[in-house]
């Protein structure tokens, strides 16, 4: 008659335990979750926005507000961004040579900002097959061989320039038009393929970068220098007070007088 261990089946569930554990153990070890979160608007968006605004308004003659005080009026800007907006028409009005007021009373011309449309649009095409399914049969999942996603930004900004005084308009104002484009290509799921307008943008900003010695060189302020007084040179005497020598300025030489001294002596008429 054979015996059977009861030992068995209890080693068997020791070793399986130990091996499960072992197992997690080394799972386990290898992750790591980080937690990483994104803005309600992405960086992209305001990007694209951002770029058409400039566009739009580098288009502008702002040469014809030199000299002026210019009184911006913001009512008629309702858009997406326009803080933006305003602070770059600021920039635009300063750079050419003329000064922000804020009220229309000190201002000798009111410049009206208005908004046309400010915003993004998305577009997207593959090529592939869609999915679709037949009768009978499993339905067969989408397949993208080439994909392309396009998000392009507009802004579309009007301005009109008037005396502040007799409410006359400076020339005959208008709009100014711009886009800007983000296209992304995929090929076989590999990608993002990255081209268009902002990419340009941040490529050339990257390769302009310069050591904090250098920089500002792509952004310019002309500040005011202080007016400089002329140094005046000090000598010490060889007399000592309290064994400490005392500077004194040392006399500012006469530019004639000077030359004068470096001229050989003449004799006086009539003598050899």
């Amino acid at each position: 008659m054979k015996t059977v261990s009861a030992d068995g089946p209890r080693m068997c569930r020791i070793a399986t335990l130990l091996a499960a554990l072992l197992y997690g153990l080394v799972v386990g070890a290898g992750c790591s979750t980080t937690k990483s979160t994104n803005t309600p608007r992405t960086g992209t968006e305001q990007l694209l926005i951002s770029s058409a605004v400039d566009q739009a308004l580098g288009r502008v003659d702002f040469k014809q507000f030199e000299g002026k005080k210019v009184f911006l009026e913001e009512k008629y800007m309702d858009s997406v961004d326009k803080n933006y907006v305003l602070a770059s028409i600021r920039h635009h009005i300063l750079r050419n040579g003329g000064s922000i007021v804020t009220t229309a009373d000190a201002a000798d011309l009111i410049l009206e900002a208005r908004s046309g449309g400010i915003g993004t649009d998305t577009a997207e095409s593959f090529v592939g097959t869609p999915q679709f399914s037949l009768p009978g049969m499993v339905a067969l999942p989408e397949v993208r061989l080439i994909e392309k996603r396009i998000q392009s930004g507009t802004a579309k900004i009007g301005l009109v320039a008037y005396d502040a005084k007799q409410r006359v308009i400076l020339g005959d104002g208008g709009v100014s038009v711009a886009q800007s484009h983000d296209n992304n290509w995929y090929v076989l799921g590999m990608g993002p393929y990255r081209e268009g307008t902002i990419n340009g943008e941040l490529q050339s900003s990257a390769n302009m970068f310069l050591p904090s010695d250098l920089i500002p060189k792509t952004i310019a302020f002309g500040l005011l220098k202080a007016e400089q007084e002329p140094e005046v040179e000090l000598i010490h005497t060889d007399e000592e007070d309290d064994g400490e020598s005392s500077p004194i300025p040392a006399p500012i030489q006469d530019p004639v007088e000077a030359d004068n001294r470096s001229l050989p002596a003449v004799p006086p008429a009539g003598k050899n």
